[in-house]
């Protein structure tokens, strides 16, 4: 009896010693199960912040793609543009170019064409007038003689007044040799004024008369042929003032294009600029699509940590 009390409260002690064992397990057991759901919400939290990230890392990388391929389209455009607007500048440089050098030559040739024509138009009115001077001269000359010889027509017989008609008549010539010294033309005409005496000695006072009539005639055509060259000149002198104005609009309408050149190439810079800007904003997008990608590829890594975490505790359990 004795034997199996003791054996009884052996065996009790034993299982009460085991109770605590258990018991002390068993809330361990509990205590690391609480710690693991703690770790599994963790992981779970962890988990939806890691999908969280990675959609919009992804949000984020479409949304750069997107924009690079953008920037990429623009930058493709400024460059077309650049090419275009340095055609049309080079093209318009050249036209100014050579517009400016035949406006130089026509200016050049209009003005020493200008000054040749009022050098010659001023020796034709010198000439003019200088021929004008001289008719003048020759037929108050023949006027007086004609009176002269009306006079003495009256007065004397008809053999006295040849003799006398031929001294004075030789007076006249010998006067009019002092326009000897006029030009070519003048020289024509002394040979014509001489022609006229020698027919004044030989004829009477109605051929000499007639024949002095038909050098003024002869001499008023010769007249009005230089009035009409003179009038010719001053209608080329009038041309030319034109063409001096159609130069002179021409070199303003250059000056035009020009201005035009200018902005021209102040937009060219302007889309130099706008160009050299959006490569630096397409570095730029590159880098920060660069580490995007950096950052997703962080994500996956330690998103597949956790999931490996989570299945090595399970299968510890």
């Amino acid at each position: 009896m004795e034997n199996l009390q003791a054996t009884h409260a052996a065996q009790e002690k034993t299982w009460e010693t085991l109770e605590k064992s258990l018991t002390s397990r068993l809330n361990e057991q509990q205590n690391q199960l609480l710690a693991a759901q703690d770790k599994e919400r963790f992981a779970q939290m962890a988990l939806m912040e890691a999908k969280s990230r990675l959609l919009r890392s992804d949000q984020q990388l479409t949304e750069a793609t997107q924009t690079i391929e953008q920037i990429t389209s623009e930058l493709e455009s400024l460059r077309k543009n650049r090419r275009e607007h340095d055609k049309e500048v080079t093209r318009l440089k050249k036209i100014i170019e050579e517009n400016e050098e035949q406006h130089s030559d026509a200016m050049s040739k209009a003005r020493r064409d200008r000054v040749n024509l009022e050098n010659q138009l001023d020796m034709e009115k010198v000439r003019s007038e200088v021929e004008k001077k001289k008719f003048q001269s020759q037929v108050e000359t023949v006027q007086k003689e004609k009176e002269r010889l009306l006079w003495l027509s009256r007065s004397e017989s008809v053999g006295s007044s040849a003799s006398i008609f031929n001294t004075d008549v030789e007076s006249v010539a010998s006067s009019s040799d002092t326009f000897n010294h006029v030009d070519s033309f003048d020289r024509s005409y002394q040979l014509g004024s001489t022609a006229v005496y020698d027919t004044i000695r030989g004829a009477s006072g109605s051929a000499l008369l007639e024949n002095l009539q038909s050098q003024l005639k002869q001499r008023d055509g010769e007249i009005a042929q230089l009035q009409g060259e003179i009038n010719t000149l001053e209608r080329t002198r009038s041309s030319m003032a034109e063409e001096i104005v159609r130069l002179t609009n021409e070199n303003e309408e250059m000056e035009v294009t020009v201005g035009q050149v200018d902005e021209l190439t102040r937009k060219l810079k302007e889309v130099t600029a706008r160009h050299d800007a959006v490569l630096t904003m397409y570095g730029e997008k590159a880098e920060e699509a660069e580490e995007l990608k950096l950052d997703l590829e962080d994500v996956k890594t330690m998103y597949r940590n956790q999931i490996d975490s989570l299945l090595r505790n399970d299968y510890v359990k």
